[in-house]
């Protein structure tokens, strides 16, 4: 699986992420327990560490976390990295937009490459997209969930984000979309053609027989929007006899956060582990009896691929991209509380239940999201654009 006209290194297609948070999901330097490193950062950072692989000169921009005097550029592996931007910048009026915009432009400069990738609604999305303009480079942007195009980032965004995120929409050369609701969106409410690639997810080495647990498991960024952990909280004092492991880290240092840890710590069958990194997490997923997500909008989640494949079935509250949990039987699609409720109960209590649902949802992860399936499509994708 090379790219056919990359014969040295000399003549690989250069590709810069922009993706300020993915320093600590490719390196493993977590300095934190807050941050939003989620779906979005691991996705750019397996399609970037993949394509490295298959002969791709890749470089991220990312977040200058350091309190030190280390260099802007660094190389590590196959990867570089090139440091702006402090994740502690304070955005608070035109002055402090134009000083982003020059530390961010400066960083794109130096990394100098033919394709700039971003991911995710934002304030990014212009700036990439107006560098990439003026510099006559492509610009290829993906949507990282339904929230960037079902009207909820117009609706909490302020003046400076809409206008930058509009102008990115509507002048990215490629966007990419997670799902078919995500392309037909967009192609209402924007007018935008775009292609669907699928999230991409390295399939662990598992064996159908491992031995599972009986614990429920929930894992996400603990934030007072659309993640609703509190809703968790509820299940398992609905679910006395069952057991409850939370996993998840905060988007910032929040009152929100604390609360919901303090109230975890009081129900007895919740065990609340906080932030694991992501290279630490997948044996709870292997373990776990079901997921449980209680979203009320995503795009295509990553926990969603991780539970399946480890043989677990997903019960989720409102969240079923294209209806595959109903359609390719690979858990439950509540749709209210209640449900949930019942849902959970149910698959505890039927294991055969449980095993033929983990297998469905591994075969399909290895059908349609393997490496070996999702890699190939970047490739074409950008051999066209170039």
């Amino acid at each position: 699986m090379n790219f056919p006209d990359c014969e040295t290194p000399q003549h690989c297609k250069k590709i810069c992420f922009f993706a300020l948070n993915a320093y600590p999901v490719i390196t493993g330097k977590f300095d934190n327990h807050f941050g939003t490193i989620g779906g979005s950062e691991l996705q750019q950072s397996i399609i970037g560490t993949e394509l490295a692989k298959n002969h791709f000169d890749v470089s991220f921009i990312v977040y200058n976390n350091s309190n030190d005097n280390s260099p802007l550029v660094e190389r590590l592996g196959q990867i570089t990295f090139f440091k702006t931007i402090s994740k502690n910048f304070q955005f608070s009026g035109i002055r402090s937009y134009l000083s982003c915009i020059r530390s961010l432009w400066n960083a794109m400069t130096r990394a100098n490459t033919d394709i700039y990738y971003q991911r995710g609604s934002g304030r990014e999305t212009g700036i990439v997209a107006l560098f990439c303009l003026l510099k006559r480079r492509k610009f290829i942007f993906a949507l990282s969930s339904d929230v960037d195009i079902n009207g909820t980032f117009f609706k909490n965004a302020n003046y400076f984000e809409k206008i930058l995120y509009y102008f990115g929409l509507k002048t990215a050369d490629l966007i990419l979309a997670q799902n078919l609701y995500q392309k037909d969106a967009l192609k209402t409410k924007f007018n935008r053609e775009c292609q669907v690639i699928k999230n991409i997810f390295p399939i662990p080495s598992l064996d159908s027989e491992i031995k599972k647990g009986s614990c429920i498991l929930w894992v996400g960024t603990i934030r007072p929007e659309w993640k609703q952990p509190e809703l968790f909280l509820n299940l398992a004092k609905s679910i006395p006899h069952a057991q409850f492991i939370m996993i998840g880290g905060a988007a910032s240092k929040s009152d929100f956060y604390e609360s919901i840890r303090k109230d975890a710590e009081k129900i007895s069958n919740l065990e609340f582990l906080g932030f694991i990194p992501y290279t630490q997490i997948n044996r709870y997923f292997a373990e776990a009896a079901i997921f449980v997500n209680t979203s009320t909008v995503e795009g295509f989640p990553n926990t969603f691929l991780q539970s399946w494949a480890n043989f677990t079935p997903v019960v989720s509250l409102n969240v079923d991209p294209d209806e595959i949990i109903c359609d390719r039987y690979l858990g439950r699609h509540s749709k209210t509380f209640e449900q949930m409720v019942s849902d959970v109960n149910e698959l505890l209590n039927n294991e055969k239940q449980r095993r033929e649902m983990g297998l469905n949802g591994r075969k399909y992860v290895e059908e349609e999201h393997d490496i070996n399936v999702i890699i190939p499509k970047y490739i074409e994708v950008l051999q066209e654009l170039g």
